[in-house]
């Protein structure tokens, strides 16, 4: 190979796709590095498979390929349930670790001691991980002692930490045994509780909100840095201790939370919404908003306070149910922040006269709507609606839409899209009269969205619509990406089939993801 300076395969690199460049690792000495970098950026040792946990341990033993990982997920409890149930496997398979540290042939009490010590040494060359996910949703303890390693290397560059636990682990977990994290800029947590646990039993009571004392004390001694906050409790559990015990954030931007509780007291009832006062609090530099209520029957009680102005807030993320149990005051909180909301999602269907009413207050009164990004669940899409968000949205530029059903203008049927249609376009006399409709609209031609998304869902998962997308962008110019990924490259096959043990509802051989719909096959197959 022609010696070549760097910068320029670095200039070459730019324009090659993180697949393709973890195959020509052997070009050059700059492409192994961006190779290598690739292949180890993101670090997974989240799943019961030990034979695969050995394996990826014995790699990042090596501190140059463990220097590379940036983002690391581990799951304690995982590993401990592959160690309980682990099978001795063949010795072709013992022989192909490589790894001379351990062996998984020994007894089980010395291999979980041999794990832990190669975890332990894992962690001290974990210098340049930027983002740990923990997950530790067993309930019976176990030991972790090994995660004291992990918190001292990382504490100096961790900047996104996400624990997902049940409440016995953090009880053990907080405090942690670091207590400076000066780069911490984001902190998410969800507590899981049993879902046999008696609710109003007092012990239970006390050790939630001991916990959520623990975690405030947590937040509070970063709260110089931190920028995005997310705690998450039990479906239905009130958080208000965590929130009150808060105190004053420097820099935080990002919130999101659960209100599902807080919304739920009766009238005359009506103590003040902690973590609502604790967002106003920080209103001069909070930018996003994401709200979360699980139980619609539940919400008696307005959930933004339409009374303050947040000058900062670029995006809000919303629970669909908030919008329909707090109608008014919800579309006049968007109201009244047209001039510098950007990014609005909201999570879960709505009513097309919700819709309506929606775009018209998204819409604005005296200031033109900048909003650029718009995420919606609706049940049912036509050019109507399309025309709708190119007139009155002006300047979206990333429409992300789930469906249920498409119709055309007029018609009182609908159909529900399979993840090939449009297979036939106009002039065929086959083409479907919503497409004809769609390729007509010369307003569409004038628009100018940027990226496109549609999905809908299909048995256990969602699946997207790759076609559908493909007819928009031969009407709508401007497209140039599909699912904010800045290209217009469509995945081989266009959509994966979920695994079983993933859906456990398909678990059986059920599962009829992607087969259903209008033109559910390519044409070469279908009928």
């Amino acid at each position: 190979m022609v010696d070549v300076p760097p910068e320029i395969w670095h200039n070459i690199l730019r324009f090659l796709p993180s697949s393709l460049v973890q195959r020509l690792y052997g070009v050059s000495r700059v492409f192994f590095d961006v190779a290598m970098n690739e292949k180890y950026r993101d670090v997974s040792l989240d799943h019961g498979d030990l034979e695969c946990l050995w394996r990826k341990i014995g790699n990042l033993l090596d501190p140059h390929i463990a220097r590379r990982v940036k983002s690391f997920r581990i799951a304690p409890h995982l590993i401990w349930e592959a160690q309980q149930n682990w099978t001795p496997p063949s010795q072709a398979a013992t022989e192909s670790h490589n790894l001379d540290s351990v062996d998984v042939c020994t007894p089980a009490r010395q291999r979980r001691s041999q794990m832990a010590e190669a975890l332990v040494k894992n962690f001290k060359h974990l210098t340049n991980t930027s983002s740990v996910h923990l997950n530790l949703t067993l309930f019976e303890d176990f030991p972790v002692l090994y995660l004291n390693s992990l918190w001292s290397t990382v504490s100096p560059v961790l900047q996104n930490l996400t624990i997902l636990a049940t409440t016995p682990q953090l009880r053990t977990l907080f405090p942690l045994p670091v207590a400076h994290f000066p780069r911490l800029s984001s902190l998410n947590i969800t507590i899981n509780r049993r879902a046999d646990s008696d609710p109003l039993n007092p012990e239970n009571e006390d050790e939630l909100r001991h916990i959520q004392l623990a975690i405030a004390s947590f937040a509070n001694s970063v709260r110089h840095n931190l920028r995005s906050l997310s705690i998450q409790g039990p479906p239905g559990r009130d958080l208000s201790p965590f929130y009150e015990a808060l105190e004053k954030f420097s820099n935080l931007s990002s919130v999101e939370f659960d209100i599902t509780a807080e919304l739920s007291t009766l009238p005359g009832e009506e103590p003040p919404i902690q973590s609502s006062l604790f967002v106003l609090r920080h209103y001069e530099t909070i930018e996003h908003i994401s709200v979360f209520a699980s139980n619609l029957l539940a919400l008696k009680r307005q959930a933004l306070d339409t009374k303050y102005w947040y000058p900062r807030l670029k995006s809000l993320k919303l629970s669909s149910n908030i919008l329909t149990a707090c109608y008014e005051p919800t579309l006049r909180f968007m109201r009244i922040h047209t001039s510098t909301l950007e990014s609005l999602e909201l999570v879960g269907p709505i009513s097309p006269l919700e819709l309506d009413d929606l775009i018209v207050a998204l819409s604005g009164d005296s200031h033109n709507p900048i909003l650029s990004k718009f995420s919606i669940s609706i049940y049912r899409l036509d050019l109507n609606l399309i025309l709708k968000f190119a007139k009155r949205l002006p300047a979206l530029k990333i429409l992300q839409l789930r469906v249920m059903r498409i119709s055309a203008t007029g018609s009182s049927s609908a159909f529900t899209p399979g993840q090939y249609f449009p297979l036939l376009l106009p002039p065929h006399p086959g083409s479907h009269e919503f497409v004809t409709e769609v390729i007509g609209c010369r307003e569409l031609k004038t628009w100018q969205l940027r990226d496109i998304t549609i999905s809908r869902p299909s048995c256990c998962a969602s699946l997207t619509l790759w076609n559908l997308m493909c007819l928009f962008v031969e009407c709508i110019p401007t497209i140039s990406s599909f699912s904010e990924t800045w290209t217009m490259d469509i995945p081989d096959p266009p959509n994966h089939k979920p695994l079983h043990w993933e859906t456990p509802c398909c678990a059986e051989g059920g599962c009829f993801f992607g087969t259903d719909g209008l033109d559910s096959c390519p044409l070469s197959t279908s009928a």
